[in-house]
Formats: C-alpha cells, sequence, structure tokens
C-alpha cells in the first residue's frame, strides 16, 4: 500500500487522529505504542519497538516485566535459564 500523504488538523484539545490507512500502513493496532520526535521541518511519527535487555531483541513480542525492564520470550528463557545454574530456583 503507498501513502502519499495527508493533511490532518487538531482538534480542540490540539490532538491529532491519525487516518486508518496510516495506521494500516505502519501496523499500528489499538494497543501499540508509537514514538513522536521532533525533526527539522516536520515530526517523525514511529512504532514503538521494546528492547530486551538480554538479548537486544525489537519486537512487540518484548514485554515489560518491572518499569524499565523488558524482557522478550527468547531473554525470559535464557534469564531463566542463568538463575536456574545460579541456585536460585
Amino acid at each position: 500500500m503507498k501513502f502519499t500523504g495527508k493533511t490532518i488538523r487538531l482538534n480542540k484539545n490540539g490532538k491529532i487522529k491519525l487516518p486508518k490507512s496510516i495506521l494500516k500502513l505502519m501496523d499500528i493496532h489499538k494497543e501499540s505504542s508509537i514514538e513522536m520526535m521532533p525533526i527539522p521541518n516536520g515530526l517523525l511519527i514511529q512504532r514503538k519497538m521494546n528492547t530486551c535487555l538480554v538479548t537486544g531483541e525489537k519486537s512487540e513480542e518484548v514485554v515489560e516485566i518491572l518499569p524499565g525492564l523488558f524482557l522478550s520470550p527468547k531473554g525470559i528463557e535464557l534469564l531463566k535459564k542463568e538463575l536456574e545454574l545460579k541456585g536460585f530456583f
């Protein structure tokens, strides 16, 4: 799908609503997180991908275990094995 751009207005509260075509193109769903960063002459909007502390993997499968501590399913397994080897379980 090609998206060539669209002008949208801020609502009375200063919010924007991203068009469904952009959400679909960027694979953004209701519970997805996005990042916004100012850039020269514009605003960069991208889907936020959390990074696993153990593997460095970036994916929507990466979950926040504790505030600021993100782990992927593979990272959880690796950490669990390491903790078992160290005698914590």
